[in-house]
């Protein structure tokens, strides 16, 4: 009887002992035995490192524990090469898996490099909700332009071929999660496939897994950011601050993907038109040749979005800065 492949699932941990002992559990719990589990701790100041060592003792199981925080991305990065399996699929320290989640992308990812499957939305007590934005497609094929400003495949959703691991590995943008990242390679690489059905049931709360960054945003945070936001001087100095850095963040994001060797030339090429016209529009007003570009291929550059959101999104990519500072920011 023909072996199953090896699933190699990672989870990355930070402070999360109220939920990870229910997570470990519904992974163990999978119907798909030929399982490792890879938990990698970012120097956890809570009882999540206790938590993990108490599952220590099975064999399918093996962890890392750092002393300083590296950041998710960095903490992903080197969990990978950790991983044994002919498939990765990553983890959250606070979801619920379903039990024939593995079994079912296994079965169904075929050809493709990368599925990934439908989630609904839990609260803290496990209550479950939908609030996921209806305007949004889920994306099956090799169009990595549908990616280029956008990505929305969690990494709680997908299941990947290790042979994507090189390319993940050199490089991650610091300011981007790796699961848009992984996304937009995979699309790069070969082809993906969306699985339809209801996989995980993914927690929503107020201490979710981030960089240690994002994780010191406490209350004494948002207080004096507020604060700092009372009069319209500092409110509009910081909206013009904030959204002049989206413009610049998109494209960086879109010089790494250039720079990838996985892409053929002609999104290359795409790419670089994209950021020369980006750079010419951030201190702008509205740059027309992004805006036709966009409408005119919209099926590729917009397949994320549905029809009905294709001239918003358009607009909104086309807008240089003095595009919010004519409206102050309003």
């Amino acid at each position: 009887m023909k072996t199953k492949p090896l699933v190699s699932i990672i989870v990355l941990t930070y402070n999360g002992e109220k939920f990870l002992e229910e997570q470990i559990d519904s992974i163990l719990n999978q119907s798909y035995k030929n399982i490792e589990i890879i938990i990698s701790d970012d120097a956890s100041t809570d009882n999540t490192v206790n938590i993990i060592k108490k599952y220590s003792q099975l064999k399918n199981i093996k962890y890392k524990i750092r002393d300083t925080n590296v950041g998710i991305n960095q903490n992903f990065i080197e969990a990978l090469s950790l991983c044994n399996g002919e498939f990765i699929a990553p983890s959250d320290q606070d979801d619920i898996w379903l039990p024939k989640k593995i079994e079912k992308l296994v079965t169904n990812i075929r050809e493709n490099v990368l599925i990934y499957s439908s989630s609904s939305t839990i609260d803290e007590n496990g209550h479950i909700f939908n609030d996921f934005d209806k305007e949004f497609n889920n994306i099956s094929g090799s169009n990595n332009k549908a990616f280029f400003f956008i990505g929305s495949i969690p990494a709680h959703n997908m299941l990947f071929k290790k042979e994507l691991i090189k390319y993940i590995e050199s490089n991650i943008p610091p300011d981007r999660f790796y699961d848009m990242w992984v996304a937009f390679i995979a699309l790069s690489h070969s082809s993906i496939i969306h699985y339809p059905n209801i996989l995980t049931y993914y927690r929503r709360h107020n201490s979710q897994l981030t960089s240690e960054k994002v994780q010191k945003k406490t209350f004494g945070y948002f207080l004096a950011k507020y604060i700092k936001q009372i009069n319209f001087i500092n409110r509009f100095i910081y909206k013009d601050k904030m959204r002049l850095k989206s413009i610049q963040n998109r494209i960086t994001l879109l010089e790494h993907y250039s720079e990838l060797k996985v892409i053929d030339n002609k999104t290359r090429e795409d790419l670089n038109d994209f950021i020369m016209e980006f750079k010419k529009a951030q201190y702008g007003y509205f740059n027309k040749t992004i805006y036709n570009k966009l409408i005119d291929k919209k099926d590729k550059y917009l397949a994320i979005f549905r029809d009905k959101k294709h001239k918003k999104m358009a607009k909104t990519y086309s807008r240089g800065i003095w595009y919010y500072r004519i409206r102050l920011h309003i």
